[in-house]
């Protein structure tokens, strides 16, 4: 091979090109077919994918025709064995009536004929054998209505009509086997002339009696209601104040326990509340006696609030009474121990006019002091739970607090009481 410098190559390149002649008319787009070479073509995977979700899609409707299929089984399962428990049912009732038919069926006249002369020795050794037999089962008998004798006087006050239906069979049986086979004692008949003329007592008898005398769960459940029985609950609510009907102040708030003996429609009520009363009074309202500051002032106006303690004392009645839900009205007193008092004033001293506050701490304890009326709605949430909504309404009979204010309170009062036990 000839050694051939670069330059050469690049020449020899060149030259070829010029021989080589392209036609130009077929060549003119050349971007077209830049990005026809170079775009991947994504029209089979698209396909592919498209072909892929409906195969998915078929995949999901088994999930719907297997579970018509699991619906559709139980249901030819549960008529199956429907239809295996009849029949068993009323197999098992027909088998007792088969076979005192099957027992009591007369034989031929003939063939007892001609048994009473031709075996009246295996008769007679087949009666003192029956008579060992009804011996030790009549034994057996008397022993188990000695027990049940109680029962049995039960059982003749109770079903009648059942005892003498099942002698009337017995009795018919009877006949027929003395027609039949007058060498063979029935033990059912010795035990009839002992117990009475009474059948021997089944088990099943003794056990719906057992039933019929026990005591229902209805009616011990209405003796412990009938009781009466304790409730306690958490309330909660919201206060409007006002001394004398004057202009009222932001809302206050009472929040506390309830605890009450229910009677019949009748209860006692009581309970410990935390209440907080915003009010609003004039001067000529508020008595400044137990304030020596106040002593030759003359107060023009009041607005504060009390922090204290009530504890109601209250006599419910339910005016209408259902098992879901009950309507209700209650009227007793309220007692008041202050905790806090706080008060802006406006008066005159010494003929100039001041602005001050001030703050009294368990300054009274109002025993017996305001008048609680009230009504209300009772709904039952459980066993032994109830939601409660009461508005109501409070006015004092004498004064409350440091300045012997006459406060009367409207407001609405909710929550949860449970009964006890």
């Amino acid at each position: 091979m000839l050694y051939m410098k670069e330059d050469d190559m690049d020449e020899m390149l060149r030259k070829a090109a010029e021989n080589y002649e392209v036609d130009a008319s077929k060549a003119a787009d050349w971007n077209a077919i830049y990005i026809a070479v170079h775009t991947p073509d994504k029209t089979g995977s698209f396909e592919e994918k498209k072909k892929k979700r409906w195969f998915t899609f078929w995949w999901l409707l088994l999930i719907p025709l297997g579970w018509i299929a699991n619906t559709e089984y139980n249901k030819f399962n549960t008529h199956k064995k429907s239809e295996n428990i009849a029949p068993a049912s009323i197999e098992s009732k027909t088998n007792k009536p088969q076979q005192l038919s099957k027992e009591s069926m007369p034989s031929d006249n003939n063939s007892n004929q001609k048994n009473r002369i031709t075996k009246s020795h295996d008769q007679n050794e087949s009666s003192l054998e029956n008579n060992n037999h009804v011996k030790q089962y009549n034994e057996k008998k008397l022993a188990d209505h000695n027990s049940l004798d109680n029962r049995n006087s039960l059982l003749q006050l109770q079903k009648p009509v059942e005892i003498q239906s099942e002698i009337e069979i017995l009795a018919e049986t009877e006949n027929k086997d003395k027609e039949n086979n007058p060498g063979i004692i029935n033990p059912d008949q010795v035990n009839r002339k002992q117990t009475g003329g009474l059948p021997p007592l089944k088990k099943d008898t003794v056990l719906k009696q057992d039933n019929a005398v026990a005591p229902s769960k209805t009616s011990i459940k209405k003796e412990k209601k009938a009781r009466g029985y304790f409730y306690t609950g958490l309330m909660a609510g919201a206060d409007l104040s006002f001394v004398k009907y004057q202009s009222m102040q932001p809302v206050g708030y009472n929040v506390g326990l309830l605890a009450g003996y229910k009677f019949n429609k009748l209860s006692i009520e009581s309970g410990l509340y935390f209440v907080k009363k915003n009010y609003y009074t004039d001067g000529e309202y508020f008595d400044k006696s137990d304030i020596p500051y106040f002593a030759d002032a003359e107060i023009l106006s009041v607005n504060g609030y009390c922090r204290m303690f009530e504890i109601p004392l209250n006599i419910r009645y339910d005016i209408s009474e259902k098992k879901k839900h009950s309507w209700f009205v209650t009227a007793g007193v309220s007692s008041f121990l202050m905790d806090k008092e706080h008060y802006n004033y406006e008066y005159i001293k010494n003929g100039e006019w001041h602005n001050g506050s001030n703050s009294y701490y368990h300054s009274t304890q109002d025993w017996f002091s305001a008048l609680n009326l009230s009504a209300g709605y009772q709904l039952k949430t459980g066993a032994k739970t109830s939601l409660r909504i009461e508005p109501y309404y409070k006015t004092s009979f004498n004064g409350i607090g440091t300045g012997s204010l006459s406060i009367s309170s409207i407001g609405i009062n909710a929550g949860l009481t449970r009964r006890i036990p």
